[in-house]
């Protein structure tokens, strides 16, 4: 009887030792599949909330950039309730930043906010509130700046190759020639 058990069982041990070989390589592909699912399942909705918090900083520095003293009152009223809209805006999208975002790509976000508060101010009232603090530095300077910042951030965040390496938003204008 041992004789015929060590019979059925000779057999079975390539095809056990098969299945082991078989099953070590795939546990180790699923998880390295889950660390990666992982790794990557927010950037997506990362990348959409960052790119909509670019998108109305940039156009709070366009309508800041509205701002001149020749506007009428009704002009500023509707410039100030624009400038309000987008504002709020940004706080609400630095609100899915701070869900998802990095702590430095938080920080950065957190920078635009400060000084797109700022534009904002200068435009309604002509006045720079944090001009003790940048000197002569513009809060539309001060903005485009912390924009650059957020986008370095949130492309280290994202793994974009050389995440750093972001062009200025606004490349000076070349200088006239001289006649």
């Amino acid at each position: 009887m041992g004789d015929t058990w060590a019979k059925l069982l000779i057999p079975l041990i390539p095809v056990v030792v098969g299945a082991g070989i078989g099953f070590l390589p795939t546990l180790l592909l699923e998880r390295f599949r889950a660390n990666a699912a992982l790794r990557t399942r927010w950037d997506v909705t990362l990348h959409t909330a960052c790119a909509k918090f670019a998108a109305c900083t940039r156009r709070l520095v366009d309508l800041s950039e509205e701002a001149t003293p020749d506007l009428d009152a009704d002009q500023r009223r509707t410039l100030r309730q624009e400038l309000d809209r987008e504002h709020r805006t940004l706080q609400e999208l630095m609100a899915e930043v701070r869900l998802l975002g990095s702590r430095a790509t938080q920080e950065a976000a957190r920078a635009v906010v400060r000084d797109a508060w700022a534009l904002r101010t200068e435009a309604l009232t002509g006045v720079d509130p944090r001009a003790a603090e940048f000197g002569a530095v513009t809060p539309r300077s001060r903005t485009l700046d912390g924009l650059l910042a957020f986008y370095a951030a949130v492309r280290r965040q994202l793994r974009v190759p050389e995440a750093a390496d972001v062009i200025p938003l606004n490349l000076p204008l070349p200088k006239a020639a001289k006649p």
